[in-house]
């Protein structure tokens, strides 16, 4: 199957500026189309970046397990890229990539949702194929986040060295609920310290606010009321909102 035929159709649906920057914006394009645009060109960058990372992977494999350029080793590739490559230990994990996804593979987690090179990185620390694609189900799904993939993985991790038990099976439902757990206390912490920072406002506004008649006539504590307020509506509030709906997906996922 030729890699990345998928890709190239998503690419060739989105206008992506290459040789010159547009200084302005279309205004009379609607917001949501904009979203939509810079949604699609984020995510076929992603889908570009993976499918490179992976070709570079088996070029490393090559030299490190086959020798196929003679004296030219990884070391080399890594020096002769340059900038390009971060450092050996990374085109080692490249071609770990390689070494654990087949193309047809890659071609498959290309046209999943929510797939990255950060969650696919996690992915291949994972030993068992059986674990790697239910964990890709789960995340194509939404049923695991981006953000809680290297936490599931590294619960996994554990369990696939227990004891040494090389052909254990981890329990990928007890490696999400674990994660899920830890989500929610995580979640509690930061409802504490929003509610402590809330507390704290309170307590400083009221020091030397004690009726509206001291705020219209002291100029100091006006603008000192109207800091407060300001930081508590545009700080604190959305904060605290976003982290009780992180709290309550934790939860819903927990229960």
């Amino acid at each position: 199957m030729a890699l990345l035929n998928k890709e190239a159709e998503v690419a060739a649906e989105v206008t992506i500026v290459t040789d010159e920057i547009v200084e302005h914006i279309d205004t009379t394009i609607p917001f949501e189309d904009h979203i939509n645009r810079f949604k699609k060109q984020i995510n076929s960058s992603r889908k570009r970046n993976i499918k490179i990372l992976w070709e570079m992977g088996s070029f490393v494999k090559l030299l490190k397990d086959e020798k196929v350029y003679g004296e030219k080793t990884v070391e080399t590739f890594v020096e002769e890229m340059g900038d390009a490559v971060v450092s050996k230990s990374e085109a080692y994990k490249w071609a770990q990539f390689a070494e654990r996804y087949t193309a047809d593979d890659v071609n498959r987690i290309l046209n999943m949702n929510n797939m990255s090179w950060a969650v696919v990185s996690n992915l291949i620390r994972v030993k068992s194929q059986d674990i790697r694609l239910m964990l890709e189900e789960s995340i194509d799904k939404g049923e695991i986040k981006p953000s809680q993939v290297q936490e599931v993985v590294s619960n996994i991790r554990k369990e696939e060295e227990a004891d040494g038990e090389e052909n254990k099976t981890p329990d990928l439902k007890k490696a999400v609920e674990n994660t899920n757990v830890n989500n929610c206390r995580a979640s509690f912490k930061k409802v504490n310290i929003y509610i402590n920072k809330i507390l704290t406002l309170k307590e400083n506004c009221a020091k030397d606010i004690n009726d509206l008649g001291a705020i219209l006539d002291d100029e100091e504590k006006y603008e000192k009321a109207v800091d407060v307020m300001d930081e508590f509506r545009n700080g604190l509030l959305p904060q605290l909102k976003k982290v009780l709906e992180e709290l309550e997906h934790a939860l819903n996922q927990t229960i």
